[in-house]
Formats: structure tokens, sequence, C-alpha cells
């Protein structure tokens, strides 16, 4: 996972604005954008039904209500249920789950964001902007570092965690 412990006066070459543009999204998106093993812990309301917040998902390895294993069907989709029929504990933090989650190869859209934001990032790293009223131009200062445009952040939730 890309470090996002960059400052301005190190995002001077293009691996650090990717890298930071890449931590970014990953704090938008809610959850990692690399294929990797993860444990959850969850919430739970009694339903019998339980949403398990990361995409894409490849594997349920492993399901703990209360500390102790359970068996479970799950869909790629991220929906979960117990195979003993019970329904799920209501309370908070009482299900953990470990799986397997994430792009192989982050999908083309990420990829497009990801780096469109890493070059405005390079372009301007201080984010100032300027504007020009009857013939007059000023820079004021804007967002440093990497920013998204709106239709960007608007793409990524696309690939937000379910909640």
């Amino acid at each position: 996972m890309p470090s996002t412990d960059l400052t301005l006066d190190q995002l001077t070459d293009s691996n650090q604005a990717i890298d930071l543009a890449w931590a970014r999204v990953e704090e938008l998106v809610g959850q990692p954008i690399d294929r990797d093993a993860r444990s959850l812990v969850l919430d739970a309301a009694g339903q019998h039904t339980l949403l398990i917040p990361a995409w894409p998902l490849h594997d349920v390895t492993e399901v703990r209500v209360d500390g102790s294993p359970v068996e479970v069907d799950w869909s790629a989709d991220g929906w979960m249920r117990r195979d003993d029929g019970k329904p799920w504990p209501d309370g908070p933090r009482t299900v953990e789950v470990d799986v397997d989650a994430g792009w192989d190869e982050p999908p083309a859209l990420l990829t497009q964001i990801i780096l469109s934001a890493a070059k405005r990032g390079l372009d301007n790293p201080n984010g100032y902007q300027t504007e020009s009223v009857a013939g007059y131009s000023y820079r004021i200062g804007g967002a440093p570092g990497v920013e998204f445009t709106s239709q960007e952040r608007h793409d990524l939730m696309r690939f937000a965690t379910r909640r």
C-alpha cells in the first residue's frame, strides 16, 4: 500500500505523485485497491444476511461470531448467510471475517483517475488557481497536493466500499 506520509516538498517525482493519488483513492473508496487478505470486524443487526464491505470479493476464508468459527455461504457480491440458518447476532463488532478481496489489476477507470490526479499534483503542487475579472488576473491558493475533480469523485464512488 502506498504511503500517505508525503509532504508537498516531496511531491516532485511522478512515482511519489502516483503513490499519493493511489493512497487518496483508497481513503475515498474505503478499502485497499490491491488484492490482499484482510480481516474485517463487522457490526451485525440480528438479520439472516450480512454484507461484507470489501470487493471485489474472491474468497471468505473464515468467519467468527463472538470468537467462535461458523460456516457460511457467501456471494461474490459480498452477501453472507450462516449455514446453520441462525441470524447474525445483534451488536457492534460481533462478527469477524477473513477475506481475499481487491483487484489483481486496477480497473482502467481507477488507473485513469489516479494518473490524472497525480499529473495535476505535479503540475500544480500548491493548488493555485487563477481567476480573471475584467482583464485583471490574480492567483489564489487552492487545495495543495493531489485533488480530484467532481466527476472523478463521482466515478470513484462506483468503487466505494458497500456498507
